[in-house]
């Protein structure tokens, strides 16, 4: 049973990389959640091997159904799924688990407007990463990138990027990775670096055209490639942001294009947090003086709103 359930769990992971968090997602992960703690409260194992096992399953559904919860919107059920399995984390010793954790409470924290409490959710998982594998030192790195980059600490922001790209560029990086962490490679790296400096670029006025310009060049190879099919959410979420970017610095006609790319990922992508962002590049495209008057701005307009309502989200 317990091996049912580690691979149930790995097909929920899989399931949320391509669409994201919603409503039917998480009703399932939750009656996977229900059967667990059944399981745990019960405690009854044939030894105690198989119970560190569920421990240890159970532990990664909270981080998992935490990330979708927190991707759907549903934040205090993301918090409550993210403390039970940084508890249970902590009790079964797993640094590695706990320090997972903890990037994506700060990157909760971040998207709420928090980026104080950010930094100290970060820090305190670079504390809890020290000894763990290079990917998971990557990880919680960039996310203390884009924590810094939320109260637009540039040297802080910048310093973090390096230091994560040295973690991901050592050779070993990739044969020591948990299996969770399949996903962490140079690629997602340098996406999840080019969402860091679009933050800063919001929060820099004097250096936003240089910023979106770096961020543009670790982004766009990956808005086309295979990373494009295996990471929709990411995409859809990513590229909006750029788009807003190319807003930022006056750019109505490349801000149009790159968000009409992105249109045919929607009927895919379940997440609210991409979806969210989507709507606000679409809002701010709207009030740009006299964007309605210019047909291919129009055209996007049409052809976003139709592309959200067939999908229904």
């Amino acid at each position: 049973m317990v091996s049912v359930l580690e691979s149930t769990i790995k097909e929920i992971e899989i399931l949320d990389d391509h669409e994201g968090g919603d409503s039917n997602n998480l009703r399932f992960l939750h009656s996977v959640f229900i059967v667990i703690a059944g399981y745990i409260k019960s405690n009854n194992f044939t030894d105690d091997r198989t119970r560190q096992r569920l421990l240890t399953a159970w532990a990664q559904l909270c981080r998992i159904g935490g990330f979708m919860a927190f991707d759907a919107g549903c934040h205090g059920y993301a918090q409550r799924l993210f403390h039970t399995g940084l508890q249970v984390a902590q009790n079964t010793g797993d640094r590695q688990l706990g320090a997972h954790i903890l990037v994506h409470l700060s990157q909760q924290a971040v998207y709420r407007g928090y980026p104080k409490d950010a930094i100290q959710l970060a820090e305190a998982g670079m504390q809890a990463a020290k000894g763990t594998s290079l990917a998971v030192r990557a990880l919680i790195t960039w996310e203390y990138a884009r924590a810094q980059a939320a109260m637009g600490n540039v040297y802080a922001c910048h310093d973090a990027i390096e230091k994560a790209r040295s973690f991901v560029g050592d050779p070993s990086m990739l044969g020591t990775r948990p299996p969770y962490l399949y996903w962490v490679n140079s690629e997602m790296m340098e996406t999840n670096n080019g969402h860091s400096l679009l933050t800063l670029a919001q929060k820099s006025p004097s250096n936003t055209q240089r910023l979106v310009d770096e961020a543009e060049k670790l982004l766009t190879p990956h808005m086309t490639s295979g990373f494009r099919r295996e990471f929709s959410r990411q995409v859809l979420l990513r590229g909006s942001w750029l788009a807003r970017g190319y807003l930022w610095c006056g750019e109505l006609e490349q801000a149009v294009k790159t968000g009409a790319t992105l249109l045919d990922l929607i009927p895919s992508v379940r997440s609210h947090q991409a979806i969210t962002v989507l709507r606000r590049l679409g809002s701010e495209i709207a009030q740009c003086r006299g964007a309605q008057r210019v047909p291919y701005v129009a055209e996007f307009s049409e052809n976003l709103q139709r592309s959200l309502a067939a999908a229904a989200v």
